[in-house]
């Protein structure tokens, strides 16, 4: 059993059940290298699974790469972060090389870091989707390497990125996100807020923008040669008071609007 946990690179679950049982804690971990060679966890139809990657296990996992979660009507976070542990060894002082984020049809899902690290991910690839609890999406470190997002039919989804103590006082939080290329939106009706705080957003890299049926989020606005800032509605119905996604002035010149 450890010389497997030890070794092996594509974790499935049901595939594997002696792993399993170090995974949820059942038995105790064999040995301080298990799971450093684990590059992809894939969870689909798996029950009893509240937190899909617990606190204890987040050390082990050096070289984990991509995760893929879909039809577990028990999870409710994808990253405990409150684990016994998590008051050993902040989660500020763990990092993951995790590339990947596939998260699908999961109904109770709530979270997915629970509650959100500062520095931990260096996220560039995220599609979530038919997750009907959930109230946002990534804490505001995660944004930094993203290179594709995608989000549809989260019937509950807010806002993308959380709000921090420094939006909270009046501080300008700056997005640059140098590596993002697409972003779609898809069928999320209560959809409010990209960041629901003051912000400044800037998108060098964006070549592919799809958004449908995200009838309360703000998308652009325009400055006119008065000064003043109006907003472009159409195809969305906005409310006037919450800060756009996007100003016309700053989005990239290869970027058709």
């Amino acid at each position: 059993m450890e010389k497997s946990a030890c070794d092996i690179e594509h974790l499935k679950f049901d595939d594997h059940h002696h792993l399993e049982e170090i995974w949820l804690g059942a038995v105790p971990i064999p040995s301080k290298n298990c799971f450093n060679s684990l590059k992809s966890l894939t969870v689909v139809e798996f029950e009893s699974l509240p937190n899909v990657i617990p606190f204890y296990l987040l050390r082990f996992l050096c070289n984990l790469k991509e995760i893929e979660v879909s039809n577990c009507h028990s999870v409710k976070a994808i990253f405990d972060m409150k684990g016994a542990e998590a008051d050993m060894k902040p989660a500020s002082q763990i990092s993951l090389p995790l590339k990947k984020l596939i998260l699908n049809q999961l109904p109770n899902l709530e979270h997915i870091w629970n509650p959100n690290p500062d520095e931990i991910l260096s996220l560039q690839e995220v599609c979530i989707s038919n997750c009907q609890s959930l109230k946002s999406l990534f804490p505001t470190s995660v944004a930094n390497h993203l290179a594709k997002l995608d989000v549809r039919s989260c019937a509950t989804l807010e806002e993308i990125f959380v709000e921090n103590e420094a939006a909270l006082k009046g501080e300008t939080k700056l997005f640059n996100f140098h590596c993002l290329t697409s972003l779609t939106l898809w069928e999320l009706p209560e959809l409010k807020y990209f960041y629901n705080g003051k912000h400044s957003l800037e998108w060098p890299m964006l070549t592919q923008l799809d958004v449908y049926h995200c009838d309360k989020l703000k998308l652009f606005t325009t400055e006119h040669h008065s000064g003043e800032v109006a907003d472009i509605e159409y195809p969305l119905r906005t409310s006037i008071d919450q800060q756009a996604v996007f100003s016309v002035e700053k989005v990239p010149k290869r970027f058709p609007i």
